[in-house]
């Protein structure tokens, strides 16, 4: 099995099948894959996508953490942890993520994260950049709501209380 199938197993089962996006998404991103390997086999992965965030008078260079899944036969055992310790570590990068359910709100905690309050329009401190091939994947999901909790971890240049991000996966 190669890296890109046993990664795609593991999202499959995390995140369910959606074969049109999961093709376009492994297609733009599977190069910004993170994993962790635990005897040989890949058991935890997530995507580190560059962007941008930008300030009205800065930018600054930041990732989107996207699909963070560990193999169901490896959880509960602090891999996930590792993974995040070992690819959030640029000194001046920010990384944010939007956490599936509420009850992972609190694992993000401990790995260094914060909430911060998103929307996908309207004014806010700061906004995210992403690249043309992310805005296409986002015109193929479903927006339920302007409004929702993003988690970050890093120092910004400027204080960020509200962040614009209107292509975020869902």
């Amino acid at each position: 099995m190669t890296d890109r199938e046993r990664c795609l197993q593991i999202y499959h089962q995390a995140f369910g099948v959606a074969e049109e996006f999961d093709k376009a998404f492994f297609d733009y991103y599977f190069d910004n894959t993170e994993t962790l390997i635990v005897d040989g086999e890949i058991v935890s992965m997530l995507f580190k996508i560059p962007c941008t965030i930008k300030y009205p008078e800065c930018e600054q260079k930041a990732y989107y953490i996207y699909a963070v899944a560990t193999d169901e036969r490896y959880r509960g055992r602090g891999l996930m942890s590792q993974l995040i310790n070992k690819c959030c570590n640029e000194k001046d990068a920010l990384y944010f993520l939007k956490p599936v359910k509420e009850s992972l709100i609190a694992f993000y905690e401990k790995v260094g994260f914060t909430c911060v309050d998103a929307v996908r329009q309207g004014l806010a401190d700061a906004f995210v950049e992403t690249h043309k091939n992310h805005q296409k994947l986002s015109a193929m999901c479903e927006h339920p709501k302007n409004n929702y909790i993003l988690m970050m971890r890093g120092t910004p240049k400027k204080e960020i209380k509200k962040l614009c991000f209107k292509e975020t996966l869902e």
